[in-house]
């Protein structure tokens, strides 16, 4: 089955809580550094000499940014902080419901050669890949590094989370393990982009290391490459409506692993 197939716009089931988010048109402002407590930021990732097998692990993923999941790195996110004070309450009020972790991430763009991604919506790919029923999901950007306007940076189409863009194409098998690298199939077509993009406008999530900005999973963003000498990192935490679970996958042989997407969960308690 094609992405595209029976996808003209999945619901949204259950409203936000405050009718102040109704009215919503712009992802919610990032978090400038102060706003996080520092005793609460994310730890800097401590630098150490790679082994051999390392090394030909980065070799393998060329010059693209490092996304690092999984329960080995579930675990790194967790002792880094994920879950800033006031991030479940923040997700809460915005889903309408008691959420729980659907993915976390670290995600690395070395400087000087650091390879961007291309423009996105998450929701497409949890949809078609992972079953997830609707948009009833945010995602949390919480900066390990500065992010600057010139070092690969997060760019941001705000108001497209209102637009369902279903993209063409079979979904391979464990297409996953190249979408990590670059992503090219489950990408929009530069005609969807461009009219969003006149639409709305395009803004950009700049910060210093502390900083944080929750955005709806369907908006769509991407970055560019850093050719800068100063590295980005950021951890992403993804929470999604507990009346949100997953089935099966919609335009997929098979679901994702569970370090990919969770399947399992337990409501968060803080």
């Amino acid at each position: 089955m094609g992405r595209d197939a029976g996808s003209d716009r999945p619901g949204h089931p259950g409203r936000p809580r405050r009718p102040r988010l109704l009215r919503l048109r712009r992802p919610a402002e990032p978090r400038r550094g102060g706003r996080i407590p520092r005793r609460a930021r994310p730890a800097r990732p401590r630098r150490r000499r790679p082994t051999r097998r390392a090394h030909r692990r980065r070799e393998g993923l060329g010059q693209g940014p490092l996304d690092l999941r999984g329960a080995p790195h579930q675990r790194a996110v967790r002792r880094a902080g994920p879950r800033p004070p006031g991030a479940r309450p923040r997700a809460r009020q915005v889903l309408g419901s008691e959420v729980y972790v659907h993915q976390s991430r670290v995600n690395y763009l070395p400087g000087f050669r650091g390879r961007g991604f291309y423009w996105h919506s998450d929701f497409e790919t949890w949809h078609a890949e992972d079953g997830m029923p609707t948009p009833r999901a945010v995602s949390m950007s919480i900066a390990l590094t500065a992010n600057h306007p010139f070092n690969g940076g997060l760019m941001v189409i705000p108001g497209s989370h209102r637009t369902f863009v279903p993209c063409v194409g079979e979904t391979p098998v464990d297409h996953y393990r190249a979408s990590l690298r670059e992503q090219e199939i489950g990408v929009p077509g530069q005609a969807h982009l461009t009219r969003l993009a006149v639409e709305h406008g395009i803004d950009q999530f700049t910060g210093t290391a502390g900083s944080a900005l929750l955005f709806d999973a369907n908006l769509m963003h991407g970055s560019g490459n850093n050719i800068t000498p100063f590295p980005r990192s950021n951890i992403f935490v993804v929470f999604n409506s507990v009346e949100n679970t997953l089935v099966e996958p919609y335009a997929a042989p098979a679901p994702r692993p569970d370090f990919i997407a969770a399947r399992w969960f337990a409501r968060l308690s803080r």
